[in-house]
């Protein structure tokens, strides 16, 4: 089957969308990594346009350059709010200095609403 994501970057008001089959359980690893590793990352898969539905989507990352703003979900080990708080607190304060994020508690949902 597969760990599908939708990978996401605004930039000038445009979006580009990345479909990945095997990305959905490693997003905490790669929105760790910062925005260039992440610019970088989604250019290997293929921009298609296309935002996936909830029953397919194991993963996904939107990172909004214009707005300094991260909405993401996915990975097996944030399975808990105090989990993904202590990851979100800590990418603030290490890695996405002055850049809010928040996680996708609806999933593609919410990531496509944006």
């Amino acid at each position: 089957m597969g760990h599908r994501a939708n990978l996401i970057i605004i930039e000038n008001e445009k979006n580009k969308i990345y479909y990945s089959h095997w990305s959905g359980n490693s997003i905490p690893n790669i929105i760790s990594q910062g925005l260039e590793y992440c610019e970088k990352y989604f250019k290997n898969f293929n921009e298609d346009g296309y935002i996936m539905d909830n029953a397919w989507a194991e993963g996904g990352i939107l990172i909004d350059k214009d707005n300094k703003y991260i909405l993401f979900f996915g990975g097996e080990f944030l399975e808990t709010n105090a989990l993904r708080k202590a990851f979100i607190k800590y990418l603030n304060q290490y890695i996405w200095i002055d850049w809010k994020i928040d996680w996708a508690y609806k999933g593609i949902v919410d990531l496509a609403e944006y």
